[in-house]
């Protein structure tokens, strides 16, 4: 039985993520944070010449992630800690995840989502014309008991 409650939570979490992942294009934030082709998540590499599919698989992919990934925190279970959580990290030119900053309404929270996105396996760059680039992404992520 806490199996099945473990899996619906998760689920939970993931359908109120998904409608929210955004790439950013914030100029005066980033650097180089101008890009025409968004990142490839590994497993989305047959969408290379379409943009709006490519984003779709990268949405599907890291939602699937993050279900594959998440675990609340004991301690938060245990207090009823509850929130959302904002991530924002940079996909770095070689694909590597950079910068994770998190905010939330409880340190426990922020450092499970932070731990999540830590994990990303290596992303194909964000690309301005023929140069990779440096693409910011933010994520909510909703813990709800």
């Amino acid at each position: 039985m806490f199996f099945r409650f473990e899996s619906m939570r998760k689920l939970y979490v993931i359908a109120l993520l998904l409608p929210l992942l955004t790439f950013s294009q914030a100029k005066n934030r980033y650097k180089n944070a101008n890009f025409t082709s968004v990142p490839i998540f590994p497993g989305c590499e047959e969408f290379y010449n379409s943009e709006k599919e490519k984003k779709k698989c990268f949405q599907e992919k890291i939602k699937q992630h993050i279900a594959d990934n998440f675990q609340y925190p004991k301690v938060a279970l245990r207090k009823k800690i509850q929130g959302i959580v904002y991530i924002q990290f940079i996909i770095d030119i070689d694909g590597s995840i950079k910068e994770i900053r998190s905010r939330g309404p409880h340190p426990l929270l922020e450092k499970e989502a932070a731990r999540i996105v830590s994990l990303l396996p290596g992303i194909v760059p964000g690309r301005n014309g023929d140069e990779f680039v440096r693409v910011p992404f933010s994520i909510p992520i909703t813990f709800r008991l």
